[in-house]
């Protein structure tokens, strides 16, 4: 799924004639690696800003509630 939309928006970018946002690869691990990339991104400028690690983060998401308590008491 995530493929298809990465190649749907590299479609709306010519459409646009705007440079493509998404790697244009057919190798499904540049393509993970990218979408891994972007979902960090989100979750460090959003719930978890103030983590530094990925590895925080998803202790924050895993269910860690001391860890959630911790990011609650900072926002």
């Amino acid at each position: 799924v995530a493929m298809d939309g990465m190649n749907q928006i590299n479609r709306l970018c010519d459409m646009y004639k705007i440079p493509h946002i998404c790697p244009d690869s057919n190798d499904r691990y540049v393509k993970a690696n990218f979408c891994a990339a972007v979902t960090n991104e989100l979750f460090m400028s959003g719930t978890a800003r103030d983590e530094k690690t990925i590895e925080a983060v998803t202790k924050v998401f895993s269910g860690d509630t001391a860890a959630l308590d911790e990011v609650v008491r900072r926002v």
